[in-house]
């Protein structure tokens, strides 16, 4: 596994697409951190993000999708494990 940074245009685009899903209330304004993962997921072109954090996978999806979009950064859609084992290894 790799790091990857954001350059500083996409750290100014990941901060204002979080900024954006946290004054919507599409992630709760105390997680601010959770926001910016799922931000600079979309800004790293992720398609899918893996987590079992609640505030995440729990966000609605079109209004993540919503957020983002008027942000210019893409549609991340964000699954649990389990649901990615289970639709993977068929259990």
């Amino acid at each position: 596994m790799s790091v990857v940074e954001l350059d500083d245009f996409q750290n100014t685009v990941a901060g204002l697409a979080a900024k954006r899903l946290l004054d919507q209330s599409v992630i709760p304004a105390e997680e601010r951190n959770d926001a910016l993962i799922l931000a600079e997921a979309a800004m790293l072109g992720c398609q899918v993000l893996i987590s079992s954090d609640a505030h995440l996978r729990d966000a609605n999806p079109m209004r993540v999708a919503q957020a983002l979009r008027e942000k210019g950064v893409p549609m991340v859609i964000i699954r649990k494990p389990t649901d990615i084992v289970r639709e993977f290894a068929g259990r």
